[in-house]
C-alpha cells in the first residue's frame, strides 16, 4: 500500500486509496472469518472467527492509516521535484529507464500459444469404444462425447475441484481433471488414448492442471497481451511502479520480469506503424486492432478479457503521458486496481456462499436436476474465478505499458507516441473508440 508519491496531491489521493484498501481488507476479514468458522467448526468456531476478523479489521485500518500519512508526507516532500519535471518536460520522471532494444526477447511460457481446438481437421472421429475409459470417467462423459460436451464437462469439473474452492485441498483431483481434458481436447492424443490406452501417453509432455485451467479464460489467444495466467491471482493490487519490473532477484520475480519484458517488446513492435507518423501505416495499425478485437471477442471470456486489457492500456498510458494525459497523478489507475482487488476478495466470499447453498439444494434433487444445477453453478463460478484473474492481468499489463513507455532506446517523441498508440489500442479493445465496436 506504500506509494512513493510525486506531489502533495498525488500523496493525498494515494493515501485515500491506501486507507480504503486497509478498510476493505478488514471488512472482508470480518465477513469471511466467521463464515469459515461456522462452516467448519460450528457456533463456537464462528464466534472465534468473528473476533479474529475484528482483529484483522483493526490492524488493517491502522496499517492503512500509516500508509496514508506516509504517502501524504512523501508527496509533500517531492512536490518541488515534480514541479521541476513538469516545467522541464521530463517524460521519464519517476520511471526506471530501460533499453528495450538491448533486452533479449524472452521465450514464451510453457503454456503459451493457442490450443488446438477439439475436432480440428485431423480425420479422427471418436469410436465410442475406447481401450481405457479412466479419463472419460474423470470428466464424467461417455467415450463418444463430442468436443463441446468435453469442454463443458471440463469447465464444470475444474470449477468444482479447483483448490481455491476447497481451501487448497483436493489438488490431486484437480490435476486428474486437468490431465483428462488435456488429452481428450487434443484429437491426436485422444486417438492414441482410445486405441492404445493411457500407457501409450506416458512419455507425452503434459501441462500442469493450473496451466490448462488458465486457458479457460481466453483459450490461450491473449498470451501476447497478458502473458501467462497460470501463476494465479495476485495477492494485492499492483500499481505499475518501475520497481515491479526491475531489480528482481528471486526465481519467481525473474520469471515475472521476463514475462513483462516480452510483453513490452511485443507491444513496442506492434506500435511501430503508429509511431512512424505515416498516415497509411497508422490506419493499418488501427484497422488491425479492430479486426483483432472482433476475433478475440468470440473466444471464451474474450469480451471480458478485452475490456480488462483495454481499460489498463488506457489508464496506464494516461499515467505515462503525465501532464499530457488524463491521469497525471495516477489516481484513476490506483482506484481501478483497488476496485479489482476488492472485487477479488468479494469473489472468494461469493464462491464459498454459492457452493454451500448449491450443495445443500442438490441433496434434494434427482440426477437430471442435479446435472442442470451443476451446470448453472459452473457458469456462476466461472465469472467469480475470472474476477480473481483480473488483478493479475491488470498488474502485468500496466507493468508492460510502464516499461514500453520508459524505453531509452528510442526518442522522447517516440515514447510519447507509443503512449498515445497504447491509449488508442485500449479504447479499441474496450469498444469505446469511434468505429471500434466489435459486437
Amino acid at each position: 500500500m506504500l506509494h512513493c508519491a510525486g506531489s502533495v496531491v498525488d500523496g493525498f489521493l494515494s493515501g485515500v486509496v491506501a486507507l480504503g484498501l486497509g478498510v476493505g481488507v478488514g471488512v472482508a476479514a470480518v465477513v469471511a472469518a466467521p463464515i469459515a468458522g461456522f462452516m467448519h467448526g460450528g457456533f463456537r468456531t464462528g464466534i472465534l472467527g468473528l473476533f479474529g476478523g475484528a482483529t484483522v479489521l483493526t490492524g488493517s485500518v491502522v496499517v492503512g492509516s500509516i500508509a496514508a500519512v506516509s504517502n501524504v508526507l512523501s508527496g509533500t516532500v517531492n512536490t518541488p521535484e515534480t514541479l521541476v519535471a513538469v516545467f522541464s518536460d521530463d517524460d521519464l520522471f519517476r520511471k526506471v529507464p530501460i533499453d528495450l532494444k538491448s533486452e533479449p526477447m524472452p521465450e514464451p511460457s510453457a503454456s503459451g500459444g493457442k490450443r488446438a481446438a477439439v475436432g480440428a481437421d485431423t480425420g479422427y472421429s471418436p469410436l465410442g469404444a475406447a481401450k481405457d475409459t479412466a479419463l472419460y470417467d474423470a470428466l464424467n462423459v461417455a467415450p463418444d462425447a463430442s468436443a463441446d460436451q468435453i469442454k463443458k464437462a471440463y469447465y464444470r469439473m475444474a470449477l468444482k475441484e479447483h483448490p481455491d474452492r476447497n481451501g487448497g485441498q483436493n489438488t490431486e483431483r484437480f490435476q486428474e481433471v486437468g490431465k483428462a481434458y488435456q488429452v481428450l481436447s487434443d484429437p491426436q492424443k485422444r486417438r492414441t488414448y482410445d486405441e492404445r490406452g493411457a500407457a501409450a501417453l506416458d512419455n507425452t509432455p503434459m501441462l500442469d492442471a493450473s496451466q490448462v485451467f488458465a486457458q479457460m479464460f481466453g483459450e490461450g489467444h491473449f498470451d501476447h497481451l497478458v502473458g501467462d495466467l497460470t501463476g494465479g491471482p495476485s495477492a494485492s493490487p499492483g500499481v505499475p511502479q518501475p520497481h515491479v519490473v526491475s531489480g528482481m532477484t528471486s526465481e519467481t520475480e525473474h520469471e515475472t520480469r521476463q514475462q513483462v519484458v516480452r510483453l513490452a517488446k511485443l507491444l513496442a513492435a506492434r506500435l511501430e506503424p503508429y509511431t512512424s507518423g505515416e498516415l497509411d501505416r497508422m490506419r493499418g495499425f488501427t484497422d488491425e486492432a479492430r479486426t483483432e478485437a472482433r476475433t478475440l471477442a468470440a473466444v471464451n471470456f474474450g469480451r471480458e478479457m478485452l475490456t480488462t486489457v483495454g481499460k489498463m492500456y488506457e489508464l496506464a498510458a494516461d499515467r505515462a503521458l503525465l501532464t499530457r494525459g488524463g491521469d497525471w497523478f495516477g489516481y484513476n489507475l490506483q482506484v481501478q486496481q483497488v476496485q479489482s482487488f476488492s472485487g477479488s476478495l468479494l469473489s472468494v466470499l461469493q464462491m464459498a456462499d454459492e457452493a454451500q447453498r448449491a450443495t445443500a439444494a442438490m441433496e434434494e434433487m434427482d440426477a437430471v436436476e442435479r446435472a442442470k444445477a451443476m451446470e448453472e453453478l459452473g457458469e456462476k463460478l466461472k465469472g467469480m474465478f475470472f474476477q480473481l484473474m483480473v488483478v493479475k492481468i491488470e498488474s502485468t499489463v500496466a507493468a508492460a505499458v510502464a516499461m514500453c513507455t520508459a524505453d531509452v532506446s528510442v526518442s522522447k517523441d517516440v515514447r510519447r507516441q507509443r503512449a498515445y498508440g497504447i491509449r488508442k489500442l485500449g479504447r479499441i479493445f474496450q469498444g469505446t473508440d469511434e468505429h471500434a465496436r466489435f459486437c
